[in-house]
């Protein structure tokens, strides 16, 4: 077998970019993640509550405030995909446009603060 075969090639190229993929530090390493359903916004004080399945489908609600510098962000699915490394679109989006109900992901950064939350579904009431 020669390692001019197509399929040696491919391989080797998989293994190439898991070597690489797991080398190169990402900004989003140390960051923590929750995911849930929002219950409450107040826009004021910037204060999110979200309401997470956790694990072993342990429930439990948590308020975050987000810094003055966040993030926020709603998040679709592409109908048609053009590019697939990119199958959704962000769009920012204001605090106040979050609504009780949407599905969202929070990204807590220093002093426990959001650095980020992403509408990733809206609620349909």
């Amino acid at each position: 077998m020669a390692m001019t075969n197509p399929v040696w090639q491919g391989l080797l190229r998989a293994m190439l970019f898991l070597v690489v993929a797991l080398l190169v530090p990402t900004n989003s390493i140390g960051a923590e993640r929750h995911a849930g359903t929002v219950l409450l916004v107040d826009p004021v004080t910037r204060l999110v509550t979200v309401e997470e399945y956790g694990a072993n489908a342990v429930r439990r609600t948590f308020s975050v405030r987000l810094s003055s510098d966040a993030t926020v962000l709603a998040s679709t699915r592409n109908e048609r995909i053009v590019d697939f490394d990119r199958p959704f679109t962000d769009t920012p989006i204001q605090l106040g446009q979050v609504r009780t109900g949407d599905f969202v992901v929070v990204e807590l950064g220093a002093g426990g603060q959001a650095d980020r939350l992403v509408v990733t579904q809206r609620s349909t009431s």
